[in-house]
C-alpha cells in the first residue's frame, strides 16, 4: 500500500481524488476564460479526467474490501466466543 495503514492510504486516495477534481475545475475555467487554448486544454484534460475516475474507483474498491474484511473479523470473533462458551 501507499500509506502506513489501509486507513491512511484511503485518506490519501480520497485527497488525490479531490485534487484531481479541483484540477478539472481549474482547467475548465482556464479554457472558458481563454487563458489556455482548446488544444492546450485537450492535451491535459483527458489525463486529469482519467486520474479522477481511477482514484474514485480505487477508493471505492479498497473501502469495500476493508468493510468486508471487518465483517469477516467480527464474524470470526463471534464464532470464537461461541466456541468458548459452547
Amino acid at each position: 500500500m501507499g500509506g502506513r495503514s489501509d486507513k491512511e492510504f484511503l485518506f490519501k486516495l480520497e485527497i488525490s481524488h479531490k485534487e484531481a477534481q479541483e484540477t478539472i475545475y481549474w482547467l475548465k475555467l482556464l479554457k472558458e476564460t481563454d487563458y489556455i487554448s482548446s488544444s492546450e486544454f485537450e492535451s491535459v484534460y483527458a489525463e486529469a479526467e482519467e486520474i479522477y475516475k481511477n482514484t474514485r474507483q480505487n477508493y471505492n474498491n479498497l473501502k469495500r474490501e476493508n468493510v468486508n474484511q471487518l465483517k469477516i473479523r467480527i464474524e470470526n470473533n463471534r464464532n470464537e466466543k461461541l466456541l468458548e462458551f459452547g
